[in-house]
C-alpha cells in the first residue's frame, strides 16, 4: 500500500509539473509598440514615423528572425511612395519602399540566440518629392509579421491615409497608455557633479531625462523637442532601447546646485513624468559617494550630460575617485548599501516574479500536506504489525 501511494504521489508531481510547463511555454515573444504598429491619418510628404518591435527567443535554440507583410490592401499603390527602413541598433536590416517590402516575402533580420532578446526599429517616411497626385490616397491595411524563419510569427496591423483622403480606420493613432509612476522615480549615486535617475514604465519604451539648473528655463512644452522647454537632455538623442527599467546618469553638473528634471519615455507619443522633480548636488567641500554596488549593472548604460550645443561631457563608468586615486567616502545622507537595496527593490517590482504565483506549485504543496500524514500513518502501522 505504501508503495502504491508513493507511486501515485510521484505521478501527480510529474503530470502537473510537466503539463504546467507545457502550457506556460511560449517559444516566441513579440511586443509591438504600439499595436497597431502604424495607424496614421493625414500622413504628409516628408513626414516620418518610427515604431518598435521587441522580440525574445525562448525556443531552446538559436533562431533566424524574419519579417514579412501579409493581408495587404493597397488599392492606390500608396506603398510605392512610402519608404521603409528596418534597423537593429546601428545595423540596417531593410531599406526600400513599402511596396517592395510587400512583395519581398520573408526578410532576414538577424540571428537570435536562445533566451536572447532584441529590438527592431521600423521607420516609415512619406517621400518628400511626392506630388499632389497622392493627395487623398489610402493604404487600407497591411500586417507586419515578425518571427522565426519558416515558423511561428506574430502580427500587427497598420493603416495610412494622405490629407483629404477617406478613412476605413475608426480613429487616428491610438493614444498610448504608457505611464511613469512617481513612486518609481529615484535619484541615486548623487555627488558633487553627477546623479543617476532611475524609473519604471508599464510598457517597453525609450529613456531620456530633461533637466535645468536653478535659474534656467524649466517650463514643460511638449511641442518643443528635444528639450521640451528645459535646457539640457541626456542622452541626446534618446536611448531607443526599449526597456521597462530605465537608468540615466547626468554628469558635468555644478556642485551645490539645484536641478529640476523630468523623465521622458516614448512609445508614440512621448510620455513625461507627471510632476517636475528636483535634486541638489553636493557642495564642493562635501565627500562624494561611490556608485552603489550593483547599481550600474542594474541598468542598461550610463550617459554623459548633453547641453544645448549638443556636446557630451564624457561617460561615467564607475565611482568617483579623489586625488590620491582612492574611492571617495560615503555620502552622509544615505549609505551605498541602502541605495543599492533601493535598486534591487525596483528590479524585483519590475520582474514581479514569485515561485508561488504558479498554481501547480500550490497543488503540489496541498498534495504533500494530504499524502505525507497518510504515508506516515501506514509506516507506523506496518512497523506495529511487524513487531506483532
Amino acid at each position: 500500500m505504501l508503495k502504491k501511494i508513493s507511486i501515485l504521489f510521484i505521478f501527480f508531481i510529474l503530470f502537473f509539473g510537466f503539463s504546467a510547463n507545457a502550457r506556460s511555454r511560449d517559444d516566441l515573444i513579440v511586443v509591438f509598440n504600439p499595436n497597431p504598429l502604424f495607424n496614421e491619418k493625414n500622413f504628409m510628404p516628408g513626414q516620418s514615423l518610427r515604431e518598435f518591435i521587441g522580440v525574445k527567443n525562448k525556443s531552446g535554440a538559436e533562431k533566424l528572425i524574419v519579417a514579412e507583410a501579409a493581408n495587404v490592401d493597397d488599392p492606390n499603390n500608396f506603398g510605392s511612395v512610402l519608404n521603409l527602413q528596418i534597423n537593429e541598433g546601428k545595423k540596417s536590416c531593410f531599406k526600400g519602399t513599402l511596396a517592395e517590402f510587400f512583395n519581398a516575402g520573408e526578410i532576414d533580420l538577424s540571428s537570435l540566440a536562445n533566451n536572447a532578446s532584441t529590438t527592431y526599429k521600423f521607420i516609415i517616411t512619406f517621400n518628400p518629392e511626392a506630388g499632389n497626385d497622392w493627395q487623398g490616397k489610402i493604404l487600407n491595411n497591411f500586417d507586419v509579421l515578425v518571427g522565426f524563419l519558416g515558423g511561428e510569427k506574430k502580427a500587427a496591423g497598420s493603416f495610412f491615409s494622405s490629407p483629404a483622403g477617406g478613412s476605413n480606420s475608426p480613429s487616428s493613432r491610438p493614444p498610448a497608455d504608457l505611464s511613469i509612476p512617481k513612486e518609481s522615480i529615484h535619484v541615486l549615486n548623487k555627488n558633487e557633479t553627477q546623479v543617476t535617475v532611475v524609473w519604471l514604465t508599464n510598457h517597453f519604451s525609450t529613456s531620456q531625462v530633461i533637466y535645468s539648473a536653478e535659474g534656467e528655463p524649466h517650463s514643460l512644452d511638449k511641442n518643443k523637442p528635444p528639450y521640451y522647454g528645459y535646457s539640457h537632455a541626456a542622452p541626446e538623442p534618446e536611448d531607443d532601447t526599449l526597456v521597462t527599467f530605465h537608468t540615466v546618469t547626468l554628469t558635468g553638473l555644478t556642485p551645490g546646485t539645484t536641478y529640476y528634471y523630468r523623465c521622458v519615455s516614448r512609445a508614440s507619443p512621448p510620455t513625461f513624468s507627471y510632476l517636475e522633480l528636483k535634486f541638489t548636488t553636493l557642495p564642493a567641500t562635501a565627500e562624494t559617494n561611490p556608485l552603489p554596488s550593483g547599481a550600474e549593472a542594474a541598468g542598461k548604460q550610463t550617459y554623459a550630460k548633453t547641453g544645448t550645443n549638443g556636446a557630451k561631457a564624457g561617460v561615467v563608468k564607475g565611482a568617483q575617485k579623489n586625488s590620491n586615486g582612492k574611492v571617495a567616502g560615503k555620502e552622509k545622507v544615505a549609505s551605498p548599501e541602502k541605495k543599492a537595496s533601493e535598486v534591487k527593490n525596483i528590479q524585483k517590482k519590475e520582474k514581479g516574479y514569485s515561485l508561488f504565483q504558479h498554481w501547480y506549485v500550490w497543488l503540489i504543496v496541498i498534495l504533500l500536506l494530504i499524502l505525507l500524514p497518510g504515508i506516515y500513518y501506514l509506516k507506523l502501522k506496518r512497523n506495529k504489525d511487524t513487531k506483532i
